[in-house]
């Protein structure tokens, strides 16, 4: 169980550096804290515009996201 729990904590970090390479430089600019806590990937973003566009897009993030890692990580982004 201790290698689930290894690949399990792997996979939340992959997908919490992946919002970067995915979004691109300009949200990842504005991007000042990114974590996975349980399902749920929190992203903390400086400009209210940008914060306000990607709430709109968040389902297909997931969705993005979870395919580059290869497995469900994450169910939803909660955007601050």
């Amino acid at each position: 169980m201790a290698g689930d729990d290894r690949g399990e904590c792997y996979d939340r970090q992959k997908i919490a550096w992946l919002w970067g390479e995915i979004l691109g430089p300009t949200v990842n600019r504005v991007t000042m804290r990114r974590y996975v806590d349980g399902k749920t990937l929190h992203v903390y973003i400086s400009s209210a515009a940008i914060k306000n566009e990607l709430m709109y897009m968040s389902e297909p993030l997931v969705k993005r996201l979870n395919e580059a890692v290869g497995r469900e990580v994450i169910d939803k982004i909660c955007l601050h």
